[in-house]
């Protein structure tokens, strides 16, 4: 095998240092592999990360990546955003999909997989045979990575002069909802209860209903910047919008939406990617956004990348917002804080 250039993967946040590589070793079955150091912008060395190159029985178990974050700099996600840049690399070697293993006890690196967009396959047994086995290790959580289905989709910026007005239609359907309950508030405090529960019915959400249905580059947002997937005949297929809150030191995500031919394949991902780089290049505090009780579907995705609960309004778009079961929800994602808030 011939091993390729490494010098493009690089976020605004972090940066692989290739430090060497090793051929196979068909008698021992390993495959060959890349060795790298995870580092800052400045070239703060935080950690270091491995990508093996083939599949075998040795390697499911083992996994396709591995990867250590320095415990001065975890809690940035800093693992699940070096290998998604191994995912570049590994295509480029024309693997289809990657495997990353865990021990089932080690929450944060099974955390660092479900970030990187892992779907978990099973719980396997270590086999004697295998070097884990004499480590100690007696089972392993696998998660599976695909990896071909979006990578020749390409995120572009989307200029203001071409794409102000774009409208966006943006279509949500969920089959549940949040439930607010809020106990008056008084001397010693209140209760605020959030708990997901089944609709009755599917609630669907289109640009129909409102008199003003999404735009790219609406006039309020005087600094917005629109990132997304436009197809062969120039239509808009994907978009994230971002625009600076320079008062508080924050990005906000204005908008976001994948069309349905899109959809499950990993480019709402990307494109919160592109948001999290423009925010870290703006150096950005946190990044926050807007969604709706009733749009699961939507908070679940943003839960999974990384963002936490922040506050709710329960009369921005009527009096009757909780109700209609269409609470406005703030999210936000934070940049250099310790943990999450509890």
């Amino acid at each position: 095998m011939i091993f390729l250039p490494a010098d493009d993967l690089k976020t605004g946040e972090i940066y692989l240092r290739l430090d060497r590589t090793c051929n196979a070793q068909p008698e021992m079955n390993w495959v060959p592999a890349y060795y790298f150091s995870v580092c800052l912008p400045d070239g703060t060395k935080i950690g270091q990360c491995d990508l093996r190159i083939g599949h075998n029985d040795r390697l499911y178990i083992g996994g396709n990546i591995g990867y250590g974050i320095d415990e001065a700099y975890r809690g940035h996600h800093y693992a699940a955003k070096a290998c998604r840049l191994l995912f570049r690399l590994a295509r480029k070697h024309g693997l289809e999909y990657v495997i990353i293993t865990c021990d089932p006890s080690n929450r944060a690196s099974s955390r660092t997989c479900e970030l990187a967009g892992g779907q978990y396959v099973e719980t396997a047994v270590v086999p004697e045979w295998h070097n884990m086995y004499d480590e100690g290790k007696r089972q392993v959580m696998v998660y599976r990575f695909d990896l071909a289905e979006t990578s020749e989709l390409e995120i572009t910026f989307l200029p203001k002069a071409q794409w102000k007005g774009t409208a966006i239609p943006l279509t949500t359907r969920n089959d549940s909802y949040y439930d607010v309950e809020i106990s008056p508030l008084d001397h010693d405090g209140c209760t605020v209860s959030l708990v997901r529960k089944a609709a009755e019915k599917e609630i669907v959400h289109t640009p129909d209903e409102y008199d003003f249905p999404d735009r790219l580059y609406q006039d309020y947002w005087e600094n917005a910047e629109a990132y997304g997937v436009v197809g062969d005949t120039g239509e808009l297929l994907a978009c994230v919008e971002v625009c600076p809150e320079e008062w508080s030191n924050r990005l906000m995500v204005t908008e976001l939406w994948v069309s349905e031919a899109l959809r499950g394949k990993g480019i709402g991902k990307r494109l919160m990617d592109k948001a999290k780089e423009v925010a870290a290049q703006q150096k950005r505090r946190a990044i926050i956004l807007e969604t709706q009780s009733c749009n699961t579907k939507a908070i679940g995705f943003y839960l999974r990348q990384g963002f936490e609960l922040i506050g709710l309004d329960t009369c921005c778009y009527t009096n009757d917002d909780i109700g209609r079961r269409e609470v406005r929800i703030n999210l936000g994602f934070f940049f250099h804080r310790e943990g999450r808030r509890r």
